[in-house]
């Protein structure tokens, strides 16, 4: 009995396991032991083929019901594309605090995030207030996303809240973390947040929606003040 074709010994890069093993030479290892022991044909064409996907460069190991080099239904391709969605909260001409939990801005449009119905990972943020101070009280914000602008309609200034009519298009929160003041005399408040990896589907459009929550209650340092909120994403 000759070794099978499909265990060429040369012209493949070596390839090793989580603990640094050649996997060429555990397939070898195996063909020998079951010469040695009288392991039959077919014992040997079962083994040689699941060994034969890391052996050969033009087949890709697929996940559960798949097979070489095509996923599985529950599988997902990276797609190797980047996105930039930004929204521009525009705060109402007036300096009333805001509570904890209070909406900032309304309700957002996060355009350009991803692509229309596809899958995505929120990376990175951030987070740019156009004033020159850190408002007394401020700290933390939340964003809470949807696939298309909240039901609910909360204005802002208005606690946040997650009823029943938003519950369908709700798909979860981004933590924006809490700026910080940069600069040295003229200041501008900041704050980027990285490695979200944070997994949501996308709707039939390229936009999300969003609500901006205050962890803290803070005082507005003027009128019509303006936010601008960047997100950064990964389509797989």
């Amino acid at each position: 009995m000759s070794e099978p074709t499909y265990f060429p010994e040369f012209g493949q890069p070596e390839r090793t396991d989580e603990s640094g093993r050649s996997l060429q030479k555990i397939a070898g290892n195996t063909w020998e032991l079951l010469q040695a022991s009288g392991g039959s044909s077919t014992d040997i064409s079962a083994i040689a083929a699941d060994v034969a996907l890391i052996k050969t460069d033009t087949n890709a190991l697929a996940a559960t019901d798949g097979v070489a080099g095509t996923p599985a239904a529950n599988a997902l391709t990276v797609q190797g594309y980047g996105f930039r969605g930004t929204s521009t909260v525009t705060r109402p001409a007036n300096t009333t605090p805001y509570s904890i939990g209070d909406v900032v801005g309304g309700a957002l449009t996060i355009a350009d995030i991803g692509p229309a119905s596809g899958h995505i990972y929120i990376t990175d943020s951030k987070f740019m207030l156009n004033i020159t101070a850190i408002p007394s009280g401020m700290t933390s914000f939340t964003l809470h996303l949807y696939n298309v602008t909240p039901p609910s309609a909360i204005a802002d200034n208005s606690p946040f809240t997650l009823g029943s009519g938003d519950r369908a298009s709700y798909m979860g929160f981004v933590q924006l973390g809490t700026p910080v003041a940069l600069g040295v005399g003229t200041q501008t408040p900041y704050v980027i947040q990285t490695g979200l990896n944070q997994g949501f589907t996308m709707p039939a459009g390229t936009s999300l929606f969003a609500y901006l929550v205050t962890a803290t209650a803070y005082t507005p340092a003027a009128n019509s003040e303006t936010y601008t909120l960047t997100i950064k994403s990964v389509s797989v």
